[in-house]
């Protein structure tokens, strides 16, 4: 069997192959220092490069498996979207280990939507999938986001449906074109079948980003709720 590796620019073939994976010596004139290095570098190298194919394969497959909400994970569009203006919003459990059972629904002021059910997003540079918010520490920072690069200030509308009955988190954050950061949070335990709708408001104070919930008046609240835990 042939095999072969080409790594940044530089390409290396090998003869046959042993059930270890490294090239067999038959056929190679072992006899001197020289070529026994040769063929021990060899040997490290296969090695090497066949150690580093298996160990991506695994990290593209773990890192694209569908959670139980048959959802994605994928990294945060956050770090796409340093130079302008930035919208989440995420469900998370307490543990942040898995995704909440939830199902998510954003519209905005032009009656554009992304989240559930919507296949392809209307909303411009927007996402819907789980989602790990701290690469470093992916076991402990899933979540369950609609994000919107260059977001539009104006309203907006969110639609969450509870599918279980565990405790969960709605952060809805924003950020202007620079480091300024603001959220909001609401504390649910979920009640399967029931559909919560909130509205907001997206401004924008030169860079920085403000967020305010409407009540049912329509009037601006920091707080609308007390939380459930």
């Amino acid at each position: 069997m042939r095999f072969s590796f080409a790594f940044f620019g530089v390409s290396e073939r090998y003869g046959d192959l042993s059930t270890t994976g490294v090239p067999n010596c038959a056929g190679l004139h072992c006899g001197t220092s020289a070529n026994r290095a040769r063929f021990a570098m060899r040997q490290m190298i296969g090695a090497w490069l066949t150690f580093a194919v298996f160990s991506l394969i695994f990290a593209v497959s773990a890192w694209t498996t569908p959670n139980a909400n048959g959802h994605l994970q994928q990294s945060s569009l956050e770090t796409q979207c340093e130079n302008s203006s930035f919208l989440s919003i995420s469900a998370r459990t307490r543990t942040r280990e898995t995704a909440p059972h939830v199902e998510l629904l954003l519209r905005d002021s032009s009656g554009r939507v992304q989240g559930q059910g919507v296949r392809i997003g209307e909303i411009p540079m927007s996402r819907y999938a789980e989602i790990v918010q701290l690469p470093r520490d992916p076991q402990k920072s899933r979540a369950l986001a609609i994000e919107v690069c260059n977001a539009e200030v104006g309203l907006y509308e969110i639609e969450i449906k509870e599918k279980g009955t565990e405790p969960y988190v709605l952060d809805v954050t924003a950020s202007g074109e620079g480091q300024n950061i603001q959220s909001m949070f609401l504390h649910h335990i979920a009640r399967n079948g029931v559909t919560r709708r909130y509205r907001f408001v997206f401004r924008r104070d030169n860079a920085s980003a403000i967020l305010r919930w409407l009540d049912e008046n329509g009037e601006e609240r920091m707080k609308i709720e007390n939380y459930d835990w």
